[in-house]
């Protein structure tokens, strides 16, 4: 796998116009599944001592009217909301998704205060293209059997992968997964629980989002081994993504979010680019303070 190398601030623009305006792979067939979508968020990791900080200061500047105006547009405005997930993620008793960037997670959102229920829940199937290497993602709906029930946040059931697909995305996914992972999805076993309590602002005109910035702080564990860490999320709103108006609008969305995050480079310099997959991520954290015990063989054994 290579590590991620943080380019110099001055290149960036370009890559993300690049990432942009690149086109997607087939989307998956089956009547729940949501069409494919390329991701074109930016990724900023936080150090740990900067957190607050920068939540703080996202917070306050998407209040004021100027800045707002900026990014939005006249009668732009500004929400904010606080989320706690858990993704259970999938791969191969080999860790073949992970070798290639490919991520398949069972997602589970919860809202409020007390995350006691979940709300909303789905599988989402994350594929680098070929052209770019962006995210493309696939969204699959559960079973309503498995969306209905109720579980407290933290000791939430997990599922055989194709358990939870409704019977016309099973075939779907034995169809495409071959072909778009190089894996069948009875291959797939649970690997891992990643946790993330997210606080996002929502930065809006008239029509609804524009875009997101999202502070994540993600924790997983394996045996006695813990893994905390915090990213910022930049992403323009998938469904003004998915009408793709013209390619100048998408020129000029994607100039304001690399704008978005050179003011945050600018403001906390130590703010590191990191597109990795979050799977990525995670893995590398928990192989770190596992050493020096090897990481693929617990992984094997399941997620608790």
């Amino acid at each position: 796998m290579a590590s991620m190398v943080r380019p110099p601030v001055s290149g960036l623009t370009a890559v993300f116009l690049s990432l942009w305006l690149a086109g997607s792979l087939p989307a998956a067939s089956g009547e729940a599944a949501a069409p494919a979508r390329i991701d074109k968020d930016i990724k900023l990791v936080v150090p740990a001592g900067q957190v607050e900080p920068v939540r703080a200061y996202i917070s306050e500047r998407y209040r004021d009217a100027g800045v707002l105006r900026r990014f939005g547009g006249p009668g732009a405005s500004q929400e904010s909301a606080s989320e706690d997930f858990t993704d259970v993620y999938y791969d191969t008793p080999g860790l073949a998704l992970l070798d290639k960037d490919v991520e398949v997670r069972h997602r589970r959102r919860y809202t409020g205060e007390d995350v006691r229920y979940k709300v909303k829940e789905w599988v989402q199937v994350k594929v680098p293209t070929p052209e770019t290497g962006a995210p493309q993602e696939i969204k699959y709906k559960v079973k309503n059997r498995v969306a209905g029930e109720v579980a407290p946040y933290g000791s939430e059931p997990v599922y055989p992968f194709l358990a939870m697909l409704k019977s016309a995305d099973r075939g779907a996914a034995s169809a495409a997964f071959p072909a778009l992972l190089g894996v069948a999805p009875a291959d797939l076993v649970p690997v891992v629980v990643v946790r993330q309590h997210r606080d996002r602002v929502y930065i809006q005109d008239p029509e609804g989002p524009v875009f997101t910035v999202s502070v994540d702080r993600v924790t997983a564990r394996k045996l006695w081994a813990r893994v905390d860490f915090c990213e910022v999320e930049i992403e323009i709103n998938e469904l003004r993504y998915a009408r793709r108006s013209s390619a100048a609008e998408n020129i000029r969305l994607a100039r304001l979010q690399r704008e978005i995050a050179d003011d945050l480079l600018g403001r906390f310099p130590a703010l590191r680019l990191e597109q990795a997959p979050r799977y990525q991520k995670v893995y590398r954290g928990l192989e770190t303070r596992l050493r020096p015990l090897p990481l693929r063989p617990l992984l094997r054994l399941g997620v608790r």
